[in-house]
C-alpha cells in the first residue's frame, strides 16, 4: 500500500524518499527546508516525511532491496535533514519550558527516533539533553548528576532492548525523574502501553507531541521522590540470569548447531551472521519473558522468516535457532522455555 501523508502534499514526501535512495542529501535537505518555509511545523513534517520514509528505507532494507550500506546513508541523510529543521527558528522562546533528558534504552544503537523527538520538543520551547545512542545505565545518570532535571524520557526502537529499557527506567526513577517512554521496543497497541508501565515508566507516549504535554503536565507537579527500580519477581530475576549467561548460551547454541547441520557454518561469514542472529533471538525471548508479551517473538518470528526469505535463505533455519536454544536454556528457566515452545515455527 503506497504511503500518503496526512497533512504535507504527497508529492513532496515522494522527493524526499527519492533523495534518501538516490544518496542525494542536498535535494533532502531543499525539501525539509522548503516546508518548514512554507509554515509546516516541525512535527507534521516528521510525522509526514522523515518518520515514514525512514520506515520505508528500513522495510526496504529488511526485504533485501537495499543494502546495509544504502540503509546506513539513507539514516545519515535523514538525520543531516533534521539538522536543518533545528536550525530553523521555533515558535517558542528556546529552552523556556526547561530542562529533560532523553536518551535510548541500554543497548539500543538506533537513534534517529529520539534525534526527531528531540527536534520537535526543542521546537516546543524544551532544552534537551540528547544521550543517544546506548549508554550504560548508571552512566546516564552520572552525566545528568545533580543538574536540575527531573523529567527524562527513554526510547526503544527493537523488542529486543527491552531488558535494557527496564535498567535505564529503573535508573531515573532512582535518579528521582518522571519518565516518560515510547517507540516501537515497547510493542504494537495495546502492548506498549502495558510494557512500558510494567518495566517502570509513568507514561507511555505514541509521539512526540503527546510526549510534550504529558513532559508539560509532569513539570506542573515538580520532582517525584527518588523509587526504586520496579520489582518484577520471577520475570525480572529469570531475566536478570538469563543475560548474565547469555553468551554463553549462544556459544553452545553455535556448536550444538554446526553438530546438527553440517556445513551449515562451515565458513567464517556465516558463523557470524549466524552469532548475530541467534544474540538477537535470545535477547529477544528474555524480553518477553520480562514483559510477559507473546507478541514480542510472534513479531520476532515473522519478522525473522520474511527476511530469511527475502535474503534467499532457507527459512527453517529460523526452526534451527528455536530448537538448538531451547536444548541449551537451563532446565530452571522455566519462563524462557515456555517462551521458546510457544513461539511460532515456519
Amino acid at each position: 500500500m503506497r504511503y500518503i501523508p496526512r497533512h504535507v502534499p504527497a508529492v513532496h514526501y515522494t522527493n524526499y524518499v527519492r533523495a534518501l535512495r538516490d544518496g542525494d542529501p542536498a535535494s533532502a535537505r531543499h525539501t525539509i527546508v522548503a516546508l518548514a518555509g512554507q509554515g509546516f511545523t516541525v512535527d507534521a513534517i516528521i510525522r509526514d516525511i522523515i518518520a515514514p520514509a525512514q520506515e520505508e528505507i528500513g522495510s526496504a532494507w529488511g526485504a533485501s532491496k537495499i543494502t546495509v550500506a544504502q540503509e546506513h546513508e539513507a539514516t545519515a541523510i535523514a538525520e543531516d535533514a533534521l539538522s536543518a529543521l533545528l536550525e530553523s527558528e521555533g515558535p517558542f522562546p528556546p529552552g523556556h519550558l526547561g530542562e529533560v533528558v532523553l536518551c535510548a534504552a541500554e543497548e539500543e544503537w538506533h537513534s534517529i527516533a529520539a534525534r526527531m523527538v528531540t527536534v520537535v520538543w526543542r521546537h516546543l520551547g524544551w532544552q534537551v539533553r540528547l544521550l543517544v545512542p546506548s549508554l550504560p545505565a548508571q552512566d546516564v545518570t552520572e552525566l545528568i548528576g545533580d543538574a536540575d532535571i527531573f523529567l527524562a524520557g527513554v526510547t526503544c526502537a527493537m523488542p529486543a532492548n527491552l531488558f535494557g529499557a527496564w535498567r535505564t527506567i529503573s535508573a531515573l526513577r532512582q535518579r528521582g525523574c518522571w519518565v516518560v517512554v515510547g517507540g516501537r521496543g515497547f510493542g504494537p497497541d495495546p502492548w506498549g502501553e502495558r510494557s512500558a508501565r510494567a518495566l517502570g515508566a509513568d507514561v507511555y507516549a505514541t509521539d512526540a507531541l503527546s510526549a510534550h504535554g504529558t513532559l508539560v503536565h509532569l513539570r506542573s507537579l515538580g520532582a517525584p521522590v527518588r523509587r526504586p527500580g520496579l520489582d518484577l519477581g520471577e520475570r525480572g530475576a529469570e531475566a536478570i540470569e538469563l543475560t548474565k549467561i547469555g553468551p554463553r548460551v549462544v556459544a553452545d547454541c553455535i556448536d550444538l548447531a554446526d553438530g546438527l547441520r553440517p556445513g551449515l557454518l562451515a565458513e567464517d561469514s556465516t558463523v557470524s551472521q549466524a552469532r548475530d542472529d541467534l544474540q538477537l533471538l535470545y535477547r529477544s525471548v528474555v524480553a518477553a519473558v520480562l514483559v510477559d508479551g507473546s507478541w514480542v517473538m510472534e513479531g520476532f518470528a515473522s519478522w525473522y522468516h520474511d527476511l530469511l526469505l527475502s535474503a534467499g535463505a532457507d527459512p527453517s533455519i529460523g526452526d534451527l535457532w528455536l530448537d538448538v536454544l531451547l536444548r541449551r536454556l537451563p532446565a530452571d528457566a522455566r519462563l524462557a522455555r515456555a517462551v521458546v515452545e510457544a513461539t511460532p515455527r515456519s
